[in-house]
């Protein structure tokens, strides 16, 4: 018999409960700790099975969704040399819509969204500083009932990135681009996005002039492992030419009568990290696409006593990066993005032409 896991959109099927009980709860526990954040989010909800009642009918009633007793989310951060607890801190349950955090309509409930939350700094080890000093966080929900859960995750941290920097001007009709960072503490997958801003100038059904500002992104790459544990080494990823030119291809569209000019106005570069338990969860979410239900395995968990998944991560954006007079001449007039309608580079004596 399947269970519904109240996770978002995340659902499995089990035997690992007695499903001659009229009904029973499984706390879930989703809480990804984020040290780049002012503020942390931690959802609680709970499983159910009932013999007498559909799962997606109760799925819409927010106390089947929610436990109705007392419930505390507490974090503990602990030295992780010692195991001593440097500091508690107990979470508050909101209303996500009053945090302006928005769950999509489906099938669970959606109002209320409740979720649980801290302004606590999460600390993490600074680069270069000494591991002794690092420390792991735990979280313990305990139910009115006697139930308790708990899981303990390290802190990935804040890293370095040397390629690309704020101000950089990058050549993509020369070279392929390659992007360097120094690993991050207790990280184990990377990836990057990358968007560029335009302007474009086009005349509306007034004939007036307008312009406006667009954007365009691109996954550069996405679970990027540190294969070979490179401690202090430099990690890289290349950024080819092809890539490049194909990106603005893929993220432009054709200009349309009313379009006069286009600018390109600079690129930033998000990354983001995800801790060894996230990876893990998702590389186990991961193979099992296209398994028929019959052969679908429980969700992998790192909670104890419950379900779900606590982990860490951490984003850091390079912004305002530049494109040089080169390659900005080659997207206006190469052969490649030249149909695209954007101008040279305005050093250019014949800005906004092409010579």
């Amino acid at each position: 018999m399947c269970f519904v896991l109240i996770l978002g959109a995340w659902s499995a099927c089990t035997t690992d409960f007695d499903i001659a009980d009229e009904w029973q709860e499984v706390t879930v526990v989703y809480g990804l700790l984020d040290a780049s954040a002012p503020t942390q989010y931690v959802k609680v909800n709970k499983a159910f099975l009932s013999e007498d009642v559909s799962a997606i009918d109760m799925a819409a009633v927010a106390d089947s969704v929610y436990h109705n007793q007392d419930i505390s989310v507490i974090l503990r951060e602990i030295r992780k040399a010692s195991g001593n607890v440097d500091k508690t801190i107990g979470l508050e349950r909101v209303d996500a819509a009053e945090e302006d955090i928005y769950k999509e309509e489906g099938v669970f409930a959606d109002s209320p969204y409740y979720l649980y939350k801290t302004d606590e700094p999460i600390n993490q080890l600074e680069i270069d500083e000494n591991e002794d000093n690092e420390k792991i966080y735990e979280i313990v929900v305990s139910v009115g009932d006697g139930q308790f859960v708990a899981s303990e995750t390290p802190i990935v941290s804040d890293f370095k990135i040397s390629r690309p920097e704020t101000g950089d001007f990058l050549n993509f009709t020369e070279f392929d681009y390659l992007v360097k960072w120094k690993p991050s503490p207790n990280a184990a997958t990377y990836d990057l996005v990358v968007s560029m801003d335009y302007s474009e100038q086009r005349v509306n059904a007034a004939g007036e002039q307008i312009t406006e500002t667009k954007t365009f992104s691109k996954s550069m790459f996405s679970g990027f492992e540190d294969n070979d544990n490179q401690q202090g080494n430099s990690l890289e990823y290349k950024i080819t030419q092809e890539t490049f030119f194909n990106f603005i291809l893929a993220g432009v569209p054709e200009p349309t009568e009313d379009v006069k000019q286009r600018d390109i106005i600079n690129m930033d570069f998000f990354f983001s990290v995800s801790g060894e338990e996230l990876q893990k969860y998702n590389d186990v979410s991961f193979a099992q696409l296209g398994i028929s239900a019959t052969q679908v395995q429980p969700e992998y968990t790192n909670i104890q006593g419950g379900l779900g998944i606590f982990s860490s991560r951490f984003f850091k954006t390079v912004e305002n990066v530049e494109l040089d007079i080169l390659t900005t001449n080659e997207i206006a007039c190469g052969e490649l993005t030249g149909h695209l309608g954007f101008a040279v580079h305005p050093s250019e004596t014949s800005y906004p032409f092409c010579n």
